[in-house]
């Protein structure tokens, strides 16, 4: 195994030791016969060869600009994208001719995403020969276009058209613009222009399936990607798009066989593997699942998408911390996937941690939960479990508007329908038909407490409890549920022994802790509260939320600022990445006007987690209160690049520029 530029190259191995094993014997051999040789060996198609004779030509001349420009060219045919953008940088620096070396450096940094580089280093280039100028535009184009910059793509490309009237690539980056403004059926004859001009152009009948796909045609963009193989097999993202749009649609077999040939075309690249991975996982494999995704995070440890799946394959697996390291770092450099979060929520309930659940799931409930009824049943056993009954049934109820009327989900939808509208009777009869068919689940047992306690009928909320506890007897979320329903009743000392077998069961489960805690400042003990939570802290040090906890009581009982400070601090150095403590932190040091305390727990906070649309504006409110506005507008305005769609940072700016007497920008701001 070799590794090339974070992917891993496993093809070949025994080929390429057995050819080096040949070659080495030429390497005493002059650089002319060393390049004549690599030369032979690129006519033949086989550059892993030459680029051993090149390396044996560079040893002995390192400035042989034609062996820099052939063994970058080679590299770029094996996929080892790295090693082609230094050495074809190289080659210009020596001096190879600039039509021969920037289409195909071009091309390399596509390839590695460095599109910034491009555009920064060589957007002011032009060439004079038709098809070097043709194709290094393009790719210019396309770089543009990744950076949402439409005009100075549209330029690039109408540039490349100049020098060369049918370039294809050329054209498909037009249609693009013209589907990014909307125009679908606009761009979709452009596409078919192109690929009556040029069927074998597999990028053409690429980007044909995704226009389909983007107007709801998914019959009409799987023929499309399978034209896209057959005019180039060795075209590999459509084969990639039709992998994945057949895992979507469940034809396993057929999306296998895809994968098989994409292999043969990918040359170790590692979205192949993640894709075997995402089949596995679909199928139920979870063992090459794991395997596969594995492959592609020992080479590249922060992708995002291999971290979510290994999540996901953890979760399944019942790995519940290697689940959540997985899918803390995804929520940590994507804080806006709605996917990552709900996997995430559903890890630290299953711990017993629902707090850390509830804050997971906090910025899509402010943001506006969507219409999925899976995502909203887990917010309200999210906010049940943390003993907000309110606002769980809420959730439940914005659930049953979306029910589907087949199987357990569906059951339990109408059941919420029937509550909602004003008929108990039914509801609670197919809430309960749906826990009696969903024996390994709770959600329903969650629906019909809830409902009950909503309508203060103690007596058939307990007996729902008790059917919980046939089903979930070592769950501390029963027993929470018991302690909640006796303190309906005003039965404390039921509630108390309740919360109690729901800590003996999970010492750390917090919600317990906290209704205990709420009891013992009721009887004015609240030595016992701070002695329980100390004790958790003791067995479970890492655990930010019970230091949250504990900084509550003590802001309940009168502690002085300091005291709350430290056990707050204690919450950021025992989980540097909470987003709850940091916060916290921050906004006692701005009630307890020390603005140069929050600035400093502020900056603190947005060195750990600088994309975190919460921290950010903590930091704007913090730099705002220390009276520094420049810091607190750039900090707005990042904020408000975080979030295209609030009006709330604009508002911040607004303020802040008026403040500045800048009237200018304060309506541009609110406009």
């Amino acid at each position: 195994m070799c590794r090339k530029d974070g992917w891993i190259q496993p093809a070949r191995a025994v080929l390429a030791a057995a050819a080096a094993s040949l070659l080495l014997a030429c390497s005493g051999s002059s650089p002319e016969k060393l390049l004549a040789s690599a030369q032979e060996y690129i006519a033949k198609g086989d550059h892993p060869a030459a680029i051993i004779q090149l390396k044996n030509l560079l040893t002995q001349a390192p400035d042989n600009r034609e062996g820099r420009y052939l063994l970058g060219k080679a590299s770029l045919e094996t996929r080892d994208f790295a090693a082609a953008e230094k050495e074809l940088r190289r080659a210009l620096e020596l001096e190879q001719p600039a039509e021969a070396v920037l289409p195909l450096l071009a091309r390399a940094m596509t390839e590695l995403g460095q599109h910034e580089a491009l555009i920064k280093d060589f957007g002011n280039r032009s060439l004079a020969e038709p098809q070097a100028q043709a194709t290094f535009q393009t790719l210019l184009g396309d770089a543009y276009l990744r950076r949402n910059d439409r005009a100075a793509a549209a330029r690039a490309y109408a540039a490349a058209l100049a020098a060369k009237s049918d370039y294809a690539p050329a054209k498909l980056g037009q249609a693009t613009l013209t589907a990014l403004e909307g125009k679908l059926d606009t761009a979709l004859a452009e596409a078919d222009a192109v690929i009556a001009a040029a069927p074998k152009s597999a990028n053409a009948h690429a980007l044909r399936a995704d226009l389909l796909l983007s107007q709801g045609d998914r019959t009409g963009a799987r023929k499309s990607l399978e034209a896209a193989v057959q005019a180039d097999a060795n075209a590999l993202p459509p084969r990639l798009a039709l992998a994945s749009l057949l895992i979507d649609e469940r034809d396993f077999d057929a999306a296998a066989q895809v994968l098989d040939g994409a292999r043969k075309a990918a040359r170790g690249d590692l979205r192949v593997s993640y894709l075997a991975a995402m089949l596995a996982y679909r199928r139920g494999d979870m063992a090459k699942a794991r395997e596969q995704v594995q492959q592609v995070l020992k080479v590249a440890p922060e992708h995002p998408p291999s971290l979510l799946l290994a999540g996901a394959i953890d979760l399944r697996d019942g790995q519940l911390v290697a689940a959540e390291n997985s899918l803390r770092k995804v929520v940590a450099r994507a804080p806006e996937h709605a996917g990552a979060r709900q996997l995430l929520t559903q890890a630290y309930l299953r711990m017993g941690q629902p707090a850390k659940a509830r804050d997971t799931l906090q910025p899509l409930v402010e943001k506006g939960m969507p219409s999925n009824p899976q995502l909203l049943l887990l917010a309200g056993e999210t906010y049940l479990a943390n003993g907000d009954v309110k606002t769980a049934s809420g959730f439940y109820q914005a659930a049953s508007k979306t029910a589907e009327p087949q199987g357990v989900a569906a059951k339990t939808r109408l059941g919420q329908i029937a509550l909602a509208t004003g008929r108990p009777e039914e509801g609670f009869k197919e809430l309960e038909a749906a826990a009696e068919l969903d024996a390994g689940q709770y959600q329903a047992d969650l629906a019909i407490i809830a409902g009950h306690l909503r309508r203060n009928e103690i007596d058939k909320a307990m007996a729902a409890v008790k059917a919980l506890e046939k089903k979930q007897p070592n769950n501390p979320l029963t027993f929470q549920m018991y302690g909640i329903t006796h303190l309906a009743k005003r039965d404390i000392a039921a509630a108390r022994a309740s919360f109690g077998k729901a800590l003996e069961l999970q010492h750390n489960y917090l919600p317990a802790a906290y209704n205990l805690a709420m009891l013992d400042l009721a009887e004015k003990k609240p030595d016992d509260a701070r002695q329980r939570y100390e004790a958790m802290m003791a067995k479970d040090p890492r655990n930010d939320q019970l230091y949250l906890a504990l900084a509550d009581l003590q802001a309940r009982t009168g502690a002085d600022a300091k005291a709350i400070g430290e056990t707050l601090q204690r919450a950021v150095t025992a989980n540097p990445q909470s987003v709850p403590a940091r916060l916290a932190l921050i906004n006692l040091h701005l009630r307890n006007n020390d603005p140069k305390a929050a600035l400093t727990a502020a900056q603190s906070a947005v060195a750990a987690m600088p994309s975190d649309p919460r921290i950010v504006e903590a930091t704007g409110v913090a730099y705002e209160a220390a009276g520094e506005t420049n810091q607190a507008i750039d900090t707005f305005n990042k904020l408000a690049s975080l979030q295209p769609q609030s009006p709330q940072p604009l508002l911040r700016l607004a303020s802040l520029y008026a403040r500045q007497k800048d009237t200018s920008r304060a309506v541009d701001a609110l406009r």
